[in-house]
């Protein structure tokens, strides 16, 4: 696998976890174990859901080397991109810190993408011999 197809799997999976991990909570009514468990089961749903829908593409593009499949991802990703910072349906805006952490991990994701429209992943995705 060429290195920057290796970057690209290491920074896509790094905003992944920090998109998930980092996320604060957007309403906090109060810390009780009702809320916590809420706020838990929707992390996890939004997770399983991402997971489900892009992993498929992801795998194909980059084990099975399908050059069509990490246009998928690209062109998901640019229209997820507006999805990150809209306020959500209630009117309240987002903390400071949901914006910081949406922010951080879609210039990760922007820059593992990059990587894999760049340089030795070209070749790699045409069926060349680029290790």
């Amino acid at each position: 696998m060429p290195r920057n197809v290796r970057r690209f799997v290491g920074l896509w999976w790094a905003s992944f976890l920090i998109a998930l991990v980092g996320m604060p909570p957007t309403y906090i009514e109060s810390w009780t174990r009702v809320v916590v468990m809420r706020q838990l089961v929707v992390i996890a749903a939004t997770a399983l859901t991402f997971l489900g829908l892009f992993f498929p593409f992801f795998w194909l593009a980059i084990y099975r080397r399908r050059n069509w499949a990490r246009w998928v991802l690209l062109l998901a990703f640019i229209a997820s991109l507006p999805l990150g910072f809209l306020d959500n349906l209630k009117g309240v805006s987002f903390p400071l810190a949901n914006i910081g952490v949406a922010l951080v991990s879609s210039l990760m994701e922007l820059v593992a993408f990059y990587f894999l429209f760049t340089e030795d992943a070209q070749p790699w995705f045409r069926g060349g011999n680029s290790n």
